[in-house]
């Protein structure tokens, strides 16, 4: 025996299936729009770089566990001295990640030849978060 479905039917079911997943894609778009990244807390700052070198900082940070963290959640906002004579590009930056270690490099454009340098680290996944380094730079 065989039964037979009207055209309007097969319409009908269409659409309504169609409205439901609808929905239920906005549905899960909201939770993972609303759902904030896990905080990380950036550690302390180490200069691994001499005077007439680039600028090169170490920082370790924390996270959640087991919680991957990409570098680009962090950015580099203000970095100079603290005289502000010196000023160094925070968009000539670089940012790179050691594979499996919960530390970011960070690496200027140019030669630091101040012996002090104020760097602004922005934190993206926590808007407005912005923690400032004091570093000292070696000779």
């Amino acid at each position: 025996m065989r039964a037979h479905v009207s055209a309007d039917c097969l319409r009908r079911a269409v659409r309504a299936s169609a409205q439901g997943i609808r929905h239920l894609t906005a549905v899960l778009l909201g939770v993972l729009i609303a759902a904030p990244a896990a905080a990380v807390e950036p550690g302390e700052a180490r200069v691994l770089s001499l005077q007439g070198q680039r600028l090169k900082v170490e920082i370790p940070y924390a996270s959640a566990p087991g919680e991957p963290v990409s570098v680009v959640r962090f950015s580099v906002v203000a970095a100079g001295d603290p005289s502000g004579q010196v000023t160094l590009g925070a968009d000539t930056f670089a940012l790179l990640q050691p594979e499996a270690s919960n530390r970011v490099i960070l690496r200027s454009a140019e030669p630091v030849n101040a012996d002090r340098i104020d760097l602004v680290l922005g934190l993206g996944e926590q808007p407005g978060r912005q923690v400032l380094y004091r570093l000292v730079v070696p000779r």
